[in-house]
């Protein structure tokens, strides 16, 4: 997912946007990574983080329930071969867990672009999770 990709400062943004963009019943399926985001903080000038840590309290915040059903569907170590690639993360030694939501709007935003934009947030976040194995 896109998620992890932006600075958190953008994320309240981001999610108002897919928010715009599904129709009631749109689904996302939003895959990231979780780990101690204090080993690697944010620093614009370096190549630390992207990826950034999500959690599911920060995953409840942005996807409140009274508009979301979030659930966590899976969790589990990313590979030591994806770590590697992150020079932080391996110099850190820092433990990196891939960690798949399904989320579902409950409530009508602005617009109604429909489950078209979940399969395509899905089919990236496929992807992403590719990427961590």
């Amino acid at each position: 997912d896109a998620l992890v990709a932006l600075p958190p400062d953008s994320w309240d943004q981001y999610v108002q946007r897919l928010s715009s963009l599904l129709r009631v019943g749109g689904r996302i399926l939003l895959v990231g990574v979780q780990y101690d985001q204090s080993k690697a903080p944010y620093d614009r000038k370096r190549y630390n983080p992207p990826p950034f840590s999500v959690s599911k309290e920060t995953i409840s915040r942005l996807f409140p329930e009274h508009s979301w059903s979030v659930a966590l569907l899976e969790t589990e170590p990313c590979s030591d071969e994806y770590v590697a690639r992150l020079p932080t993360f391996k110099k850190e030694g820092i433990q990196v867990r891939d960690v798949v939501f399904l989320i579902e709007k409950k409530r009508e935003g602005r617009s109604s672009a429909g489950p078209v934009m979940a399969l395509a947030a899905g089919a990236t976040a496929l992807a992403g999770l590719a990427a961590c194995v």
